[in-house]
């Protein structure tokens, strides 16, 4: 296999990797996929903390590596405190999770979304969402914020305010998504 990814990346001039999923097909033969092997990866690390005097934090997230090769970061904050503020983020990113794996833009998981915690509404379900997606390709990082506070980015002792003036999702039948961009090139991922 090494020596199939590096004969291939020679003859097209690009980078692959081996992509674990297996085939049989239909004279019964393997089949071994190869995908472009993304220029960039991603660092990450996590932590949370529960509002003082609880011990359960209202906030839930995501990491993960699509099939385009975009990496999306995810983070929910449900309303209030406690079990049912964890509720209400389980909700909000289990739900981004379904709609990007099935394979839908980023722009339509969170009217989506929306819709689902407006119809619960009822219940004053609503959440904070901030999702952050980048194309590990070409280094073009996307924001989308809904009622979160700002976030920042921090490079070159320099730091970035991404803010939003969005309502959390579930307030209103209909949302207002606001992006911010980025890119990183490859000089400054070194």
């Amino acid at each position: 296999i090494n020596d199939i990814i590096k004969i291939t990346g020679e003859v097209i001039g690009k980078r692959f990797k081996f992509d674990r999923r297996q085939k049989v097909d239909a004279n019964k033969k393997e089949v071994i996929y190869l995908v472009e092997k993304p220029m960039f990866s991603m660092v990450y690390s996590v932590s949370g903390i529960p509002k003082d005097g609880e011990k359960i934090s209202g906030d839930s997230h995501t990491t993960k590596e699509l099939s385009n090769g975009l990496f999306v970061m995810a983070l929910a904050d449900g309303m209030g405190s406690g079990v049912k503020a964890e509720n209400e983020s389980k909700v909000v990113i289990e739900l981004i999770e379904r709609f990007l794996d099935a394979g839908f833009e980023k722009d339509f998981a969170v009217k989506m979304v929306n819709s689902v915690m407006f119809i619960k509404s009822g219940e004053d379900n609503f959440s904070t969402l901030d999702i952050c997606s980048v194309d590990l390709y070409s280094g073009n990082g996307e924001f989308i914020k809904t009622g979160a506070t700002d976030a920042y980015i921090v490079r070159d002792k320099r730091a970035k305010a991404i803010y939003s003036s969005s309502l959390p999702v579930g307030i209103l039948d209909n949302i207002e998504i606001e992006k911010t961009m980025l890119t990183v090139t490859a000089k400054e991922a070194e």
